[in-house]
Formats: structure tokens, sequence, C-alpha cells
């Protein structure tokens, strides 16, 4: 049993080392969007992008992400500093078949450890397998 378990493992490696590295599914939220949906297949990346404001004094922040579905690639960052039109963005990668529910909060920087949100925005991640 560990023989066959052991084989599969090692030829799941080989196989997701053979796949191309395709580029990260995008979801964009616009101003009015709150929930989106999304499709993604286990090892592909997904890049969300959020709309951001000129205020310097707010940031977006992850909530809620199970780390065992999509698994945070790169940190949640401004784009374009400073301007009205500038947008945050953040890559994850699917790690595994599952649902996960990713909450991002757009809060004021202050001096509590409590946010309190001003928007919240959702994406409904489903993670499909290869086969």
């Amino acid at each position: 049993m560990r023989r066959f378990v052991l084989s599969l493992f090692l030829f799941t490696g080989v196989l997701a080392g053979l796949m191309p590295a395709a580029d990260p599914q995008l979801v964009t939220h616009d101003a009015t969007e709150r929930k989106t949906a999304v499709s993604v297949r286990v090892t592909h990346r997904l890049k969300i992008v959020l709309p951001g404001r000129s205020e310097s004094d707010h940031v977006w922040q992850i909530v809620s992400n199970d780390p065992r579905i999509t698994k945070q690639l790169t940190a949640l960052k401004r784009t374009t500093e400073g301007k009205a039109d500038s947008t945050w963005e953040v890559t994850l990668v699917a790690q595994r078949p599952g649902r996960n529910i990713l909450r991002f909060i757009w809060a004021k920087i202050g001096d509590t450890d409590v946010a309190t949100p001003e928007e919240l925005r959702e994406v409904n991640v489903r993670v499909e397998s290869l086969f």
C-alpha cells in the first residue's frame, strides 16, 4: 500500500510539473460589485483585483480564507499609489478541490486592533480537481 501511495504521489508531482504554468484567472471587482463566483482547477492561480481610492489611511484586508483550499501567494497590495483609480491585487493558488469564500474589507488604519469595515467584498471560489 505504501508503494502505491508513493507512486501516486510521485506521478501526481511529475504530472503537475509537466503542466504549463497558466496565467492566473483574473477576478476584477469594480466599484459596484460586492460578490463574485469563480471556478478554478487545482494548481491554477487566481488573481483578485479590488478597487481602491486615493485615501491613504485605508487598506483592503483579507478577513476570510481557507488556506487548505486557496493559498495566498502574494501580499494584498496597492498597485498604483495615490491615484483615485488605484487598485489592489492579491494572487492565490488552488491547493485542493473544495469551496472557499474569500472576504475582503476596506477599513481605515487605526490605533486599535479591531478594524471597522466600510466596505465588504466576497469571492466564492470553487476549486475543481485536475481530472
